[in-house]
This record gives structure tokens, sequence and C-alpha cells, in this order.
């Protein structure tokens, strides 16, 4: 999953990309932070070349925003819609048509839900370890689109057969291993609400995208993702259990972007200053 395609509620608890074991859904992730002057923040590249025998210069850094949400009936509650932020610093690589991507995730934030506020600790995203995605970009009519394979992001758990074998259930499971350090199974993520506390998950998603490439410097496209999620342990016992969550099938609230940024903007820059990056 790209980055977090997200954690959304936590009575629902999905993964950073929402949990959903459901059939995936198409739609059209501290101290003294860096925060260098609004100019020095993005940096131009020319337009595409409108040659068909000559695809876009997609080469450099990026910022990455990664929109998802999520929709789960919790009990007492009912519908609670609950929407994750994610956002990335992406190195692009590029050979002819063909891109490697290398990313890393640098926040990611939850939004919606009056009834339960869930955290996702700084120990969390570091855990997160750099992922390379493949991309490639093909020409439709006198478009150039860019299609991002899918990707499988498997946390807290090391499995064998990661589309098909089941999660573990239990913190015994061997298969279960300590990812953020902080001495739990799993991952670790705050919840407060109707039950304070702290759960121990471990995950698994995929996500794919496909951008049409206007411009060389602001790629906005849609996102296909699925995921699931275990809780192997919780402070309470009342937080070991959750309704499903399904991702809901609106593009505005399902997204992803890429804005071209300087050498100079890190994950502390993008971190401390996103509106600033994705201001337009």
């Amino acid at each position: 999953m790209s980055i977090l395609p997200a954690i959304a509620l936590l009575m629902s608890l999905p993964a950073l990309a929402p949990p959903s074991g459901t059939a995936p859904v198409a739609v059209q992730p501290t101290t003294a932070l860096l925060t260098p002057p609004p100019h020095t923040l993005i940096q131009p590249a020319s337009d595409p070349p409108t040659s068909e025998s000559v695809p876009p210069d997609l080469s450099g850094r990026f910022a990455q925003k990664l929109v998802t949400t999520a929709r789960a009936k919790v009990m007492g509650v009912g519908r609670v819609d609950t929407t994750t932020t994610a956002y990335l610093i992406v190195e692009v690589e590029q050979e002819g048509t063909r891109l490697r991507m290398k990313s890393r995730a640098c926040n990611a934030t939850l939004d919606g839900s009056r009834v339960v506020r869930t955290t996702i600790p700084d120990a969390f995203i570091e855990s997160l370890p750099e992922r390379t995605r493949r991309g490639t970009l093909r020409q439709d009519g006198d478009t150039w689109r860019l299609d991002v394979a899918r990707d499988w992001d498997i946390r807290g758990v090391r499995l064998r057969d990661p589309a098909n074998e089941p999660l573990p259930e239990d913190a015994d499971d061997p298969r279960v291993f300590d990812q953020d350090g902080d001495g739990h199974p799993g991952l670790s993520v705050q919840v407060e609400g109707l039950i304070d506390g702290e759960v121990r998950v471990v995950q698994r998603g995929w996500d794919e995208y496909t951008f049409s490439v206007d411009s060389a410097d602001h790629l906005r496209g849609s996102v296909r993702w699925n995921s699931e999620q275990s809780v192997v342990d919780a402070t309470s016992r009342f937080l070991r259990g959750g309704p499903e969550a399904r991702p809901l099938p609106d593009p505005e609230l399902n997204y992803v972007e890429l804005k071209r940024v300087a050498p100079s903007v890190d994950c502390q820059a993008l971190k401390s200053r996103p509106d600033a990056v994705f201001s337009d």
C-alpha cells in the first residue's frame, strides 16, 4: 500500500488504508521541524511534450498525498465515515516509459469520527520501510497516463503468501513481530473515545493508481485499494474487536496526488507544512 493507504477509525481500525476484507472498490497512506520558505517547496518542470513518441519527464522528487475513506457501522453509534490522509516523499527514476518510484511515509492523520479518535504514533510511521514501486507511462489518445502497479504492504507480521494467508489473531502466533520496537507485538495504535487505550495490530493491504499526466509537476489520480487488519492484543478486551469498514466509492474522497518539490523538501518539511505543498 504505498504508504499507509490508511488506518481509519479504530473501532473499525483500518490499516493505513481503512480495513476491509471485502472485494476491492474502484474509485476516481516533533521537534524543530524544518519549515523552508514557501518559494523553496515547489520546483517547476516543463509540461509534458505533446509528441506521441516522447513520454513526459517525471524523474525527480515528489510529495505524495493519499486520501482514502471508509465507512463502518459502530454498535450504539451507527454509520461512521473516516478519512485517512497519508503523506510521502517519492523519488522517481525514469527510463523511457518505465518508472521506478522509491517512497517513504512521512505522516498520516485521521478525520471524521466524533466518537473515537485514533492516533498513529510517530514510532508506527518511522517503522515503515522504504518501498519501491513500478510505474508505466502509456498513451491514451492525446493524453499520457501513468499506471502504478498493485503493491502489497504487510505490517507487523511475516506472511509467505501475502494475498491468501490468513492473518494471525493472537500475539503468540510466531508470524507476529514487534515492528515498531515498543516491546509489544505488531504495531501499536492509540485510541480515545468510548474506550481509551492502545491496540496492537497486524495489517495487510494493497493499492494501485492511475494518473492523467496533464502536467509533469502536479498529477492527480484515482486509487483502488483493499485492506485487512487483525487486533492481536489490546489494553482492554473491549478493543479486541470492531466492525468491518468498507471503502466508499466516491472519487472526491479517495484519490492520490503527486506534486513536484525541491530536493531540499524532506519528511519534516512535508509533515509541518503539507498545505504549502498541495495548495493548488
